[in-house]
C-alpha cells in the first residue's frame, strides 16, 4: 500500500486510461481492475487496487440482496411480485456501489484527499453506466469535501478486455430470421406429437431445472407421472423427441400472449405513481439514487415490465394449457424461474425448489425465507442432503423439507470409469483448476481474489512437479482476461471453454475449484478427487459443510497433495447428496414427490 499524503485520486479501468492517469502530477492512481494494477505497479507507478480497501471491513448484512429489492414496495402488490424478476440484476448492480462507495470512503479517510478525477469506475458485467459512476464517487468527493473533476472516458461494455461478459440489462439476441422460422417449426413438431403421446395423462409436473436434472429425472420417471419440459430450452432433435417418447415425457410450448388495453393502463398508471413519488422523497443515499436511476433507465424506461407482465401472462397459458400441477424450479431467484413460480400460484400448482447448485453462504432471499413475515416464494425445499438442510436452518428458511438427492449426478455416475478413487503419485497426472470465482452469495468474498488465486495454484502445483493443468473457464467470462494473465504469470496453463466441467473429468485426475460449485459432488461421484478452494474473507456456513476441507489458500492445500491426502468421497458425498446418491436420486424424486409419493424413510 503506497505511503505519503497523497492528495489527488485518479480512478480508471482500462489499460487506455494508464497515460492520462499518470499525467495527473502527484496522485494515487485506483484501479477497479486487477490487471491494470499490475501493469500499474510493474510501472512503478503508484497505485492501489479499489478491493484492497474492502479486505477488512466491508460486511453486508445477510438480508442486503432483501433490502435492494424493497423498491418494489411502490408498486401495487401483483406488479410488484412481477417487478421483483429484475432483481437480480439489481443485486449485482447495488452490491457493486456499495463496494465502491465504501472502498471509496476507505480511501479517503486513508489518505487526505482534496480531488478525485473519474476516468472510469468499472464494476461487475459493466452494469454501472456513465450517470450512475459520476453520482458514487461525486457523493465520495462531496462527504470528505474534495473536487470531483469528470473525465469519464468509459469503455464499451463489450470491452474484449474486460474479465465478464454477461448481458444482464440488456435485451436477448434474436436469432436471424429463417433461423427463427426454423426453430419455431421444430418447436411445434416437437411440441405437437408429444402432446398427443401425453394426452391421457393427468399428474404432469413442469421441470426448470438445469440440463443434467432433467436428464436424470426424465430416464427415472413412474407410470402416472408426466415430465413437462419447456419445448424451447429442450433439445428439438429426432433423438431427443424420440426419447420423449420413449420416457412418456411432454413437450409445452410458450404462446405469446397480450396485454389487454386495461392491463396496459394499469402498468402506466403505476408506473406514473411510482415516479411522483420518487419525485416527492429524495434518495435515503447513493445507493438508492443509483437504483432508481437503474430502474427509471434500463427497466421501466425501455417497457420492461410490460414485457415482464406479458411474459407472466404466457407462462400462465403454458401451465394452463398443459395442466400441470406441480412446478420444480432450480433456482427460485432466477428472474424467468421467480415468473414462473407466480404463475403456478396463479394457476393452482404447487411449487417446489430443488436447487440447481451448491448453497453455502449466510445471506437471506425472499424466495426461500419468510421475509417482513410474506410467504416465500416456494412451497417446499426438496434437498439434496444434511448439507442443504443445515443451510436453509441456517437462513432462518420456514419451507419443509423432503430430500431426494441430487439428480445431477446420475448420467455422471454413470459415466465415471470407476477406477480406484485417490491421487495420482504426487507431481504425475493431469490436473484440471476451475477459476476461483466466488458465487454471488458469498457476500464477504472478494472477487477479484480468483486471479491471484489462480496464480498461487499454479506456481504451486507446478512446485510439486505437475506439468499438465488445464483451466476450464465457465460460461460468461472472457477468454482473453485468462490467456493475459497465464502468459504475463507465465503459468503454463491449457485455456479452455468448451463443454461442460464433466466433460473434462476422463482427462484429469484430480481437480480444484471453487467450494461453492456444484462441480465439487459431480466431481466426487465421477470418482476424482476434489480440493475446495475458498480465499478469506469469504461468508462461509461453516456449520453446515460437515466433512469438507476447505481451504483457504494455496500453501495449505499443497501441503495435503504433497502428502497424498485425498478427500473422504464417500463422507462428503453421503454429507451433501446423501438423499440419493449413487445413481438413486431421480427415482427417489419421483418416489418422494410423484403422484403416488411415499414418505421418507
Amino acid at each position: 500500500m503506497p505511503a505519503g499524503g497523497f492528495k489527488t485520486l485518479v480512478l480508471l479501468s482500462h489499460p487506455r486510461h494508464i497515460a492520462a492517469a499518470r499525467r495527473v502530477e502527484g496522485a494515487l492512481v485506483v484501479s477497479t481492475d486487477w490487471m491494470v494494477w499490475q501493469d500499474l505497479a510493474r510501472a512503478d507507478c503508484p497505485a492501489v487496487f479499489i478491493d484492497q480497501f474492502l479486505l477488512d471491513d466491508f460486511r453486508p448484512p445477510a438480508d442486503v440482496y432483501v433490502r435492494y429489492g424493497n423498491w418494489c414496495r411502490d408498486l401495487p402488490p401483483d406488479l410488484a411480485e412481477i417487478a421483483a424478476t429484475f432483481n437480480r440484476e439489481l443485486e449485482i448492480l447495488l452490491f457493486g456501489v456499495d463496494r465502491l462507495s465504501h472502498a471509496l470512503e476507505s480511501l479517503c479517510r486513508r489518505y487526505p484527499v482534496e480531488r478525485i478525477v473519474l476516468l472510469d469506475a468499472r464494476t461487475e458485467y459493466g452494469l454501472l453506466d456513465d450517470e450512475s459512476k459520476q453520482i458514487v464517487v461525486r457523493d465520495a468527493a462531496r462527504r470528505h469535501g474534495a473536487v470531483f473533476e469528470n473525465q469519464l472516458d468509459s469503455p464499451s461494455r463489450d470491452d474484449p478486455y474486460f474479465p465478464d461478459e454477461l448481458g444482464y440489462g440488456r435485451a436477448p439476441k434474436t436469432p436471424p430470421r429463417f433461423r427463427s422460422l426454423i426453430i419455431r417449426l421444430a418447436c411445434a413438431i416437437a411440441e405437437g406429437i408429444t402432446c398427443l403421446a401425453t394426452a391421457r395423462t393427468v399428474h404432469r409436473v413442469l421441470l426448470f431445472l438445469n440440463p443434467m436434472m432433467e436428464q436424470g429425472l426424465i430416464a427415472h420417471n413412474r407410470p402416472g407421472d408426466t415430465p413437462v419440459l419447456i419445448v424451447g430450452r429442450s433439445p428439438k432433435t429426432p433423438a431427443f423427441v424420440l426419447k420423449c417418447l420413449r420416457r412418456g415425457v411432454r413437450l409445452g410450448g410458450l404462446r405469446a400472449a397480450r396485454s389487454t388495453a386495461l392491463e396496459i393502463a394499469r402498468v402506466d398508471a403505476a408506473i406514473t405513481e411510482l415516479r411522483s413519488r420518487w419525485r416527492a422523497v429524495p434518495p435515503a443515499d447513493v445507493t438508492d439514487a443509483v437504483r432508481r436511476h437503474y430502474v427509471e433507465n434500463s427497466v421501466l424506461g425501455r417497457g420492461r415490465l410490460h414485457a415482464a407482465l406479458a411474459e407472466f401472462a404466457a407462462l400462465c397459458l403454458l401451465l394452463r394449457r398443459n395442466r400441470i400441477v406441480k412446478v420444480v424450479v432450480g433456482d427460485a431467484t432466477n428472474p424467468t424461474a421467480r415468473l414462473l413460480s407466480l404463475a403456478a400460484r396463479r394457476e393452482g400448482a404447487e411449487v417446489d425448489e430443488l436447487l440447481n447448485g451448491m448453497f453455502v453462504h449466510d445471506y437471506v432471499s425472499d424466495t426461500r425465507c419468510a421475509v417482513e413475515g410474506q410467504r416465500p416464494g416456494v412451497d417446499r425445499m426438496l434437498t439434496w442432503g444434511r448439507q442443504q438442510e443445515l443451510w436453509l436452518r441456517a437462513i432462518g428458511s420456514p419451507l419443509p423439507c423432503v430430500r431426494v438427492g441430487y439428480p445431477g449426478l446420475d448420467p455422471i455416475s454413470v459415466r465415471g470409469d470407476h477406477r480406484p478413487y485417490g491421487l495420482p503419485p504426487v507431481g504425475s497426472g493431469n490436473v484440471l483448476l476451475l477459476p476461483i470465482v466466488p458465487a454471488g452469495g458469498n457476500l464477504r468474498a472478494i472477487k477479484s481474489q480468483a486471479y491471484p488465486a489462480i496464480v498461487a495454484v499454479a506456481r504451486m502445483l507446478a512446485g510439486l512437479g505437475y506439468g499438465r493443468i488445464r483451466l476450464k473457464l465457465h460460461p460468461g467470462y472472457s477468454p482473453n482476461y485468462y490467456h493475459r494473465l497465464n502468459a504475463e504469470f507465465g503459468l503454463g496453463l491449457e485455456i479452455v471453454e468448451a463443454g461442460l466441467v464433466p466433460d473434462h473429468l476422463s482427462w484429469a485426475d484430480l481437480v480444484i475449484g471453487p467450494v461453492d460449485s456444484g462441480a465439487l459432488v459431480e466431481t466426487l461421484a465421477f470418482g476424482r478427487p476434489y480440493f475446495a478452494l475458498a480465499p478469506r474473507p469469504h461468508s462461509l456456513v461453516m456449520d453446515c459443510i460437515g466433512p469438507l476441507c476447505v481451504y483457504s489458500d494455496a500453501e495449505a492445500l499443497g501441503a495435503d497433495l504433497a502428502a497424498g491426502r485425498a478427500p473422504d468421497r464417500e463422507a462428503i458425498l453421503d454429507h451433501f447428496c446423501g438423499g440419493g446418491w449413487p445413481g438413486a436420486a431421480s427415482e427417489t424424486f419421483w418416489r418422494r414427490t410423484g403422484a403416488s409419493a411415499e414418505a421418507e424413510d
